[in-house]
């Protein structure tokens, strides 16, 4: 439920927040929102009934109607009491906390948490809990909520963040009791030497270095002081960056270290020095075996090529990247290097190779994400052409809405009207293709903000009135509910929206 709401959500808020014109009458959102409680009321099912509940009080929480979306929570649980048919009986309890964590009410999902029984679902509302008390500026009970987590990569995830946070703040000793204390050996080294890059920039690079050598496992060690090397790079200490980086063991991380420093060359105007280093950095990467290490650094000497102004440099460097990516059998891991490949492949001008990348990711929650990116770095670069023209040409229908979705936001501020026209009419066009009726509803909520932020009110009123039809035509139940929530939660005007 969560991450399919992502896929239209991100998309309003950069349109409403980019024009400074009207919001949609907010009578169209209780609109919406009466049609959404009035489909749920005939669903008979309790598990539906209250999973459609839960997702309507999200978008009462969009909306800003509190009191609303509280009620729709407390109808969703005690529903949820009924249900004891495992996975079921976890899943909606799930949903209901999440529910009750963007409504605000914390301490009620800690509560209902307990309920779950499924680790996975429980560790990630607690996820989300640590996140909202991080967000409050309540450290200590972020981090007593993360320890409740019950798989350690999971926790150990979340204690890193916290660690990472801690350090920032300048608490170093809680910082590394809360390293320390991570049960995850992968995550234990990566926290331990997050906080030895700290302390590195903040000056102390004698102790970061000892830090940094006490960790045990040597890929995380040689990691760590590669990160260092190039704090002290980045401070223009290019004699220390490189007596810390021929310390590093990794000859991978030490490629790494040496990219860092290049750039750092480049920009103090020693070109030869720097393309020196890149090809020493390039070298040591194209001899490892590991595919999974070779693609990330080698994207990370990329990165390194684009700050040293080398951009056919790191064209290269990233379809290096790319081949190395592909190799990767694991696909969480695939698609975290693809994602990671394809915004450097924008920023070095190649904006078809990006398209392309992003296109081979999996994950179809991602997708219409990283092609909206896309679309709003070529759109911003001047070739508003080129951006909607790879918009136009993507085959998955989401993906292209949502890049669409980003050429309108990168001209809804300007002036081009004609433009804006094109985009809009090229968004509403790929959302057409859309199979499942909740999220193309969705999408032209959006669409109806996108219209009036540009100060037209009649597209905005007949892409309103298509998603209401839309709903309308949803299967009777639970898609129709959801249709009509997703509606309410794009147009919902969030300058009115309860904190998160």
């Amino acid at each position: 439920m969560v991450t399919a709401r992502l896929i239209w959500l991100v998309l309003v808020f950069p349109a409403v927040a980019a024009g400074q014109a009207r919001a949609v009458p907010q009578a169209w959102v209780q609109e919406a929102l009466q049609r959404a409680h009035a489909t749920n009321e005939q669903i008979a099912d309790s598990y539906h009934r209250a999973q459609s509940l839960a997702e309507i009080a999200e978008a009462e929480v969009a909306a800003g109607a509190g009191a609303a979306a509280r009620d729709s929570i407390r109808q969703a649980r005690e529903l949820s009491a009924g249900i004891k048919e495992e996975p079921l009986a976890s899943w909606i309890v799930h949903d209901v906390a999440m529910a009750q964590v963007r409504a605000g009410e914390v301490a009620e999902a800690e509560r209902t948490v307990t309920a779950i029984n499924d680790d996975r679902l429980q560790d990630a509302v607690l996820g989300a809990i640590v996140d909202a008390k991080r967000s409050a500026g309540d450290l200590s009970a972020a981090l007593e909520t993360a320890r409740r987590m019950s798989i350690p990569a999971n926790q150990g995830r979340s204690l890193r963040e916290l660690a990472i946070l801690q350090a920032n703040r300048g608490d170093i000793d809680g910082a590394l009791a809360t390293a320390r204390s991570i049960v995850h050996g992968g995550f234990n080294a990566l926290a331990l030497g997050d906080v030895a890059v700290v302390v590195a920039r903040v000056g102390d690079v004698s102790e970061a270095r000892q830090l940094a050598a006490r960790i045990r496992d040597a890929p995380y060690r040689a990691r760590a002081l590669a990160e260092i090397a190039s704090v002290q790079a980045d401070a223009g200490q290019l004699a220390s960056a490189l007596a810390i980086a021929d310390e590093i063991e990794d000859k991978v991380q030490r490629a790494a270290a040496l990219g860092s420093i290049a750039a750092a060359r480049a920009k103090s105007g020693d070109s030869r020095g720097a393309a020196e280093l890149f090809t020493q950095a390039l070298a040591a990467i194209g001899a490892a075996r590991n595919a999974e290490r070779k693609a990330a650094i080698y994207a990370d000497v990329a990165r390194s090529q684009l700050v040293a102004a080398d951009r056919a440099g790191a064209r290269e460097s990233l379809l290096k990247a790319l081949e190395s990516a592909r190799l990767v059998r694991d696909e969480n891991v695939r698609v975290g290097l693809l994602s990671n490949i394809a915004p450097l492949q924008a920023r070095a001008g190649d904006f078809a190779a990006a398209f392309a990348t992003a296109a081979q990711t999996s994950d179809p929650s991602l997708r219409p994400l990283l092609s909206r990116d896309l679309a709003v770095a070529q759109a911003e670069s001047g070739d508003i052409a080129g951006a909607l023209g790879a918009a136009r040409a993507l085959s998955d229908p989401q993906a292209s809405a949502a890049a669409c979705f980003g050429v309108v936001r990168v001209l809804i501020p300007g002036q081009n009207a004609v433009a804006l026209r094109e985009a809009l009419e090229a968004a509403h066009a790929a959302l057409q293709n859309i199979r499942s009726a909740e999220v193309r509803a969705g999408f032209l909520g959006s669409l109806a903000v996108a219209h009036a932020s540009a100060g037209d009110d009649d597209g905005a009123r007949s892409a309103f009135e298509e998603a209401m039809r839309v709903a309308d035509a949803a299967n009777p139940g639970l898609q129709k509910a959801t249709a009509y929530a997703r509606i309410a939660d794009a147009v919902a005007d969030r300058r009115l929206a309860l904190p998160e």
